[in-house]
């Protein structure tokens, strides 16, 4: 039996005291729950947070627990369901954008439908993910835990040699049946991971996945609460759930009208997912060949920064595209290379793609110094999502040349290179928009297990440490 730490005293404090003071006391904490919770206290400072996160300081809860309470705060409104809810749920949602009252309300009839075993599987989710003091735990336990984050939930609820389950080593466990930890365990199916497909991060294994899986009503709609549950509280802010917008609500319908169209191939599912998706975005895409329109499709679908649904943004994403296209790559290879790295299976998926452009996107965006990058766009004439289309563009066509070159290579992160809190975004962005050409060429380094995706300085005349390390030309 596992012996926890119990959690700090200020620690709890500082829950209890958010709980009161930012969800109103609409949701509580068993001992075991916080618990649960103190495994993760540390988890950003330990470099466990995405690269958009932006936060200039640690504050005194981490991006792990705020998601946590997001998603518990979430769940406890849609379950009460009433008036005040529904305004609490959409506290600060733009209007334009604000989740439609009948959408809530579906949301809302649906999840009344689960058994309490389920909901209570779904309560459990909310506060599950990856943490080096959870895996200590489970190494102290005999276990070998996984590094990738989604495959440890995987396991984490799975039933391993001699009978024995994973979580039964951390403090969540208390609160379960051996029941509900076989409903959990319907929560994390193998590479179908919802965020993947909706941003188009993915490979084929992820809508081979996911389309299996919607063959089985009930199963679907239980593993689909959890991935709502986990869009709801994506990002540590705001307090509430204003992320889930109606347009976010939209393009998760969009997912689920994809699994209505049968089909046995994967990279068919995917074709068809990216193609709703141009269309959502821009009246123009008749200009594109089919080859194109999937690549479209999937750059608008990488956005997450903001959710590209209406023409006059898709458009933007389409001019940024084109510019590209003009530049130097008027056949589109990276459109035709696109399909042809999807289809390679001994390829491994690169992760943390879609931040490189959404990290883009907020400093071009943002105008809060006269150095910043976005001050340098008139001069090219083109907006924030042109440019970080153009940009974003570039990373790919390096990436998939590399891949296909080299199919069996390591697993490319790019990671660091998204990271806007210490990473040399800014200042990548910045000597890419001084030149006249709008050209940037990206490096893949190793780095432990994997490559690192990495831009050569050496390129914009300054000082580069990678000339030694370097395992593509610029």
């Amino acid at each position: 039996m596992a012996l926890f730490k119990t959690p700090e005293n200020n620690f709890t404090t500082t829950v209890n005291h958010c709980l009161q003071t930012e969800y109103g006391n609409i949701i509580t904490l068993s001992p075991a729950e916080m618990q649960q919770l103190f495994l993760y206290k540390s988890n950003s400072l330990s470099g466990n947070t995405t690269p958009e996160n932006r936060q200039g300081q640690q504050e005194q809860l981490n991006v792990d627990v705020k998601r946590a309470l997001i998603r518990l705060y979430s769940l406890a409104l849609l379950q009460n369901a009433t008036d005040s809810a529904y305004e609490l749920f959409t506290l600060g949602q733009p209007k334009n954008i604000k989740l439609h009252r009948t959408a809530f309300d579906a949301l809302a009839l649906d999840l009344k439908k689960l058994s309490t075993d389920e909901l209570t599987a779904l309560r459990v989710s909310c506060l599950l993910t990856t943490s080096i003091e959870a895996k200590d735990i489970l190494k102290n336990n005999k276990f070998t835990p996984p590094e990738d984050s989604e495959e440890f939930l995987t396991w984490v609820a799975a039933i391993q040699p001699n009978d024995n389950r994973p979580i039964n080593s951390l403090p969540i466990a208390k609160t379960l049946t051996e029941k509900q930890k076989d409903t959990l365990l319907q929560l994390y199916p193998a590479n179908a991971h919802f965020r993947w497909l909706l941003y188009t991060e993915c490979g084929l294994a992820t809508p081979k996945a996911i389309f299996e899986l919607s063959s089985d009503k009930d199963k679907f709609n239980l593993w689909l609460w959890r991935w709502r549950l986990n869009m709801m509280g994506f990002k540590d802010q705001p307090i509430t759930s204003m992320q889930y917008t109606q347009e976010l609500h939209r393009l998760c319908e969009t997912v689920l009208d994809t699994t209505k169209n049968k089909t046995n191939d994967a990279q068919t599912f995917l074709q068809n997912y990216t193609i709703l998706r141009a269309k959502i975005a821009s009246d123009k895409i008749q200009t594109l060949s089919n080859t194109e329109q999937y690549f479209f499709g999937h750059i608008v679908a990488s956005f997450n920064e903001i959710n590209v649904v209406a023409f006059d943004m898709g458009n933007e994403v389409l001019k940024g595209y084109l510019i590209y296209k003009t530049q130097r790559d008027t056949n589109s290879q990276v459109s035709e290379n696109y399909q042809k790295f999807l289809i390679n299976q001994n390829t491994l998926t690169p992760t943390y793609v879609p931040s490189v452009l959404n990290s883009s996107f907020a400093l071009l965006n943002t105008n809060s110094t006269p150095s910043t990058p976005a001050n340098l766009l008139s001069t090219h004439e083109i907006s924030p999502i042109s440019a970080a289309t153009i940009f974003m563009c570039q990373l790919q066509r390096d990436l998939f040349n590399y891949l296909l070159a080299n199919p069996e290579a390591p697993r490319v992160s790019c990671r660091s290179l998204g990271c806007i809190k210490g990473g040399q975004l800014p200042t990548i962005l910045t000597s890419w928009l001084q030149r006249q050409d709008l050209q940037c060429s990206f490096t893949f380094i190793p780095n432990g297990k994997e490559l690192e995706a990495r831009v050569d300085m050496s390129q914009f005349g300054l000082p580069d440490d990678l000339s030694s390390q370097r395992t593509t030309k610029p």
